[in-house]
């Protein structure tokens, strides 16, 4: 008898501490750490592409917040980074509607590679960062975002705090970057380098 208690008592700890585990991983959401890309203007095989997310980090600097997502090719997961996405917001947590308010969010994809290398910004769309439960460093990201060249991108990804990577990148991008958090123009056009498929 003492044995059957002990070994209840064992799986009720078990269960106890994957609950937790879960409600620090965000309440077990449904979170693919994949990202989907539309490109309607490519060719054949890069008008749909899943992206897997090699990084996503989050900081906060010059008042605002941003958050870095980089994702290699679909078929070379061991390649070199393809995409970069790039979300300037105003917080670190919240829900933000894609526009040329101060309050927006601002976003841009650049493609580094290929025949399409170039950058298209965002210029609708939503972005939803929460903080999971028990955690302090670590975010919840869905966007879906869409540019006047016709990409759209999706998805739902976890984030982690990372001030250098966003840094670095801003410096690497920095006139991509400035022009991106400019983007409060009063006619709330946005800075659009559209990508086109080449031969």
């Amino acid at each position: 008898m003492h044995g059957k208690t002990g070994s209840i008592s064992a799986s009720l700890s078990v269960l106890l501490l994957s609950a937790v585990a879960c409600l620090g991983a965000g309440g077990c959401a449904t979170t693919s750490e994949r990202l989907v890309l539309e490109q309607p203007f490519a060719p054949p095989s890069q008008k749909y592409l899943v992206l897997k997310t090699r990084s996503a980090d989050a900081a906060e600097f010059d008042g605002r917040a941003a958050l870095l997502l980089e994702c290699p090719l679909p078929a070379a997961k061991d390649g070199p980074i393809a995409y970069s996405i790039y979300i300037d917001v105003p917080r670190a947590v919240g829900e933000f509607a894609v526009g040329s308010e101060s309050e927006a969010a601002h976003a841009m994809v650049i493609q580094r590679v290929g025949a399409l290398a170039g950058k298209s910004v965002f210029d609708s769309g939503r972005v939803d960062i929460r903080r999971p439960a028990f955690t302090t460093d670590q975010f919840l990201v869905t966007i879906d975002l869409r540019a006047k060249d016709e990409t759209a991108l999706r998805g739902a990804i976890h984030a982690k705090l990372n001030d250098a990577a966003i840094r670095q990148f801003a410096s690497d991008y920095r006139s991509d970057v400035e022009a991106l958090r400019a983007a409060t123009a009063s006619d709330g056009q946005a800075l659009t380098q559209p990508r086109v498929a080449g031969d």
